[in-house]
């Protein structure tokens, strides 16, 4: 894709708690994306791969801010993205956060890049620059 003319990349894991995963996306190998992810900063470089975690599933804060530092660690830029159940695919379990949750979350993870020395304001493409549906480290908090 690099050579293609991509300058960003994005493999979302959903949810880093590996018992959820299973739940909530059956088939898929959260291993297997870990480690394109950690392919896609030697690839793409730092500040230019991201990732959705999804708030709500389920997980608890622990969860989510343990998984933040796994990517992270790991040069990806996680995008908290709070959850919503479908209508037409209910799933028991999914609450959509509310506000002081996500705020409390993006204040950690903002922390975070900041430890790791990476920035989610320098995406050029994706869910960053839009600030539509997340809240952005870098630009909300």
């Amino acid at each position: 894709m690099k050579d293609a003319g991509a300058d960003e990349i994005k493999y979302n894991v959903e949810t880093m708690d590996p018992q959820l995963f299973q739940t909530m996306c059956p088939g898929l190998s959260l291993e297997l994306i870990l480690h394109a992810l950690k392919d896609a900063v030697e690839v793409f470089g730092r500040n230019k791969v991201f990732s959705n975690i999804l708030v709500g599933l389920g997980e608890d804060d622990d969860s989510i801010i343990n998984g933040m530092e796994e990517l992270t660690n790991m040069g990806v830029i996680p995008m908290l993205r709070a959850a919503v159940e479908h209508p037409l695919r209910s799933q028991a379990g999914i609450r959509r956060p509310d506000a002081d949750r996500l705020l409390r979350l993006a204040r950690k993870e903002r922390e975070l890049l900041d430890k790791h020395e990476l920035r989610a304001d320098v995406a050029q493409t994706m869910c960053a620059p839009c600030t539509g549906c997340d809240l952005v480290p870098h630009r909300d908090v």
